[in-house]
């Protein structure tokens, strides 16, 4: 009885040369060919066989690269859309999913795919993953309150207190004078911020930090601060304070992120910080700053965003694997040539084209496509004002103009010689 072994370069090159792809162009064949056989060889190279079943194999491969070969004059396009959009249909309207992190909650179904479709800008969930590496569960708390959620001032305050006139009776403001070299201030006006200690103590955050981001951002104030025992900051000024305004400057954290929560990612010993914002130069300085923070491993549910930072390949990539997951999330099955015929469609120009009115206005077609998608009268109205034409060479304008599309047994000329027929 043979033994399963691998297979031989020799044996994997025997059953590639069969494997090849022509195209129009001499480039789209090269790289085609590359991806395949590539991606080929890999799974041969790993795979274990008695060498008796060897041709059988070899057999096997040839007759399924040719059965998956797509018909000359097969509209591929309209193929993937009814693949893609046939699932869509059963698409619960508003629902949500987790992502491999408890608590956290992104927008899934028909809302999610509007938005990945028309390429939409402002999401309505937006969402990022951290992974913190090798930290305790107190150090990754810290990291969270201290350097992620954003803090402004108005988290630590406890109460206000409005006076008009000098506070007399304060038994540190002669210190504070003293060391700040204050000969006079003004006496009108008078807040006094009471602060909670706690709060303070768990992000990091002194009443010095929080005098001088006020005295930097209102010149016009004269701020004070106590000692730590009292966590008191008062305020002076000729005309009436802005209160409201003071308890808006942000103290530390990354702008704009308001909730954060830090779970263990699967079968490691690593946390994943999921938020509720996408700054990705924030983040970039907090990982800079943070040894703990791995920047590569860096998530968000923002096509933009990535596109912004990583290009169009990485932004190709999050929407295949976007489309993919929410199509085949209840189980159903897609192929992936569908969905990835769309991206390519979606990121052909160099960046991420909406499918909609406004994605195809953008595209090299003619005015009566334009006019059979959405906006007719528009469309021919632009059209015959600049002299447009179009040939009936597209589907949607051979069917418009009752010609036969270039698809199918319509995509080729039958070409004979007169007289041929009486020979």
């Amino acid at each position: 009885m043979e033994t399963p072994r691998k297979l031989t370069d020799g044996e994997i090159n025997d059953i590639l040369k069969h494997i090849e792809i022509r195209s129009i162009t001499e480039t789209v064949q090269k790289y085609a060919n590359l991806n395949v056989q590539e991606s080929l060889r890999q799974e041969l190279s790993e795979c274990r066989i008695v060498p008796n079943k060897i041709p059988e194999l070899k057999n096997l491969i040839i007759n399924s690269f040719h059965n998956a070969k797509i018909d000359y004059g097969e509209s591929v396009g309209i193929v993937a859309a009814m693949s893609i959009g046939e699932p869509v249909t059963q698409m619960t309207l508003n629902t949500f999913h987790f992502t491999g992190l408890a608590d956290k909650n992104v927008t899934l179904g028909v809302p999610r795919m509007t938005e990945l479709l028309n390429a939409t800008k402002k999401i309505k969930s937006p969402s990022m993953y951290l992974s913190i590496e090798k930290q305790t569960e107190l150090d990754v708390q810290l990291l969270l309150h201290r350097k992620i959620l954003e803090k402004k001032i108005q988290n630590f305050v406890i109460n206000i207190e409005k006076h008009q006139g000098f506070i007399k009776d304060c038994n540190w403001y002669d210190q504070f004078l003293e060391m700040f070299k204050y000969s006079e201030f003004p006496s009108e006006y008078c807040s006094i911020i009471h602060m909670s200690k706690y709060e303070l103590y768990k992000c990091n955050i002194s009443l010095y930090d929080i005098f001088l981001i006020v005295s930097c951002a209102f010149t016009e104030y004269v701020v004070l601060f106590s000692p730590a025992q009292f966590s008191e900051i008062h305020i002076y000024s000729k005309t009436p304070i802005d209160n409201s305004a003071i308890l808006q400057k942000q103290i530390s954290g990354i702008q704009n992120i308001t909730s954060a929560k830090a779970s263990k990612e699967f079968g490691e010993i690593n946390w994943m910080i999921s938020c509720n914002s996408i700054e990705m130069n924030d983040i970039m300085k907090a990982s800079l700053n943070s040894d703990c923070i791995n920047i590569n491993k860096f998530q968000c549910n923002d096509m933009w965003c990535i596109l912004k930072y990583f290009g169009i390949e990485a932004a190709r990539d999050f929407l295949f694997s976007e489309l993919l997951l929410l199509i085949s999330f209840d189980g159903t099955y897609i192929d992936k040539r569908h969905i990835e015929l769309l991206v390519d469609y979606m990121c052909y120009h160099g960046t991420i084209t909406p499918v909609s009115r406004f994605g195809i206005a953008k595209q090299d077609t003619g005015p009566f496509t334009k006019a059979t998608f959405e906006e007719s009268l528009d469309n021919f109205t632009k059209s015959c004002i600049k002299g447009e034409s179009e040939k009936t060479t597209s589907v949607s304008s051979a069917i418009g103009f009752g010609c036969v599309a270039k698809i199918g047994t319509g995509a080729f000329d039958i070409l004979y010689k007169s007289g041929v027929e009486n020979e």
